[in-house]
């Protein structure tokens, strides 16, 4: 039993390989980018993790007190499919920074993501993100925002229409509201 279960073991690390190697890689988000490039992509997380060299340090000479509001985090995606923008590689590193902890995207596995890629680092753009399920004819899609079918205001809705899960999808309706 004991030679079973190491070979299980054994096996499930060869077949893990890849993604170690993804989550130890040195966390990268540069880029020398000046044009105020917009990547969206549709990603899957592979981390999303406090920045553990954020604040910087101050000047000790300096006779000002910067106070940071949010707290950054590093986020590593596989790029599942480019949306818009330039961005070639499988998997993008980016920063994120959220005023209220963890950001709210690394509680789903997939999200529809947008990234600034500016002149030093390509950063989250702040709390936009959209969870996203693979469809059963191999696109992406959304359950759809409650403020968007429910809003008084707005006098043109888009029609609702089923949708085919490749798996089954749970949506709290609670979160849509937040």
């Amino acid at each position: 039993m004991k030679r079973i279960l190491l070979a299980l073991f054994a096996a499930s690390l060869c077949i893990n390989e890849s993604g170690f190697a993804q989550d130890n890689g040195p966390f990268d988000a540069s880029t020398a980018s000046t044009d105020g490039n917009v990547i969206a992509f549709v990603g899957q997380k592979i981390f999303v993790r406090n920045d553990e060299s954020w604040p910087p340090e101050q000047d000790a000479k300096d006779d000002e007190i910067v106070i940071y509001m949010d707290g950054r985090y590093q986020a590593r995606y596989k790029v599942e499919t480019l949306v818009g923008g330039d961005y070639d590689a499988p998997i993008i590193d980016f920063h994120a920074y959220d005023h209220y902890g963890m950001p709210r995207v690394s509680k789903v596995e997939s999200a529809l993501i947008f990234v600034h890629d500016g002149p030093d680092t390509r950063v989250h753009s702040k709390y936009n993100f959209y969870e996203v399920h693979r469809t059963s004819d191999g696109d992406w899609a959304s359950c759809g925002s409650a403020y968007v079918q429910n809003d008084p205001d707005e006098k043109e809705k888009e029609p609702l229409e089923p949708i085919s899960f490749l798996n089954p999808v749970q949506v709290n309706v609670a979160s849509l509201m937040m």
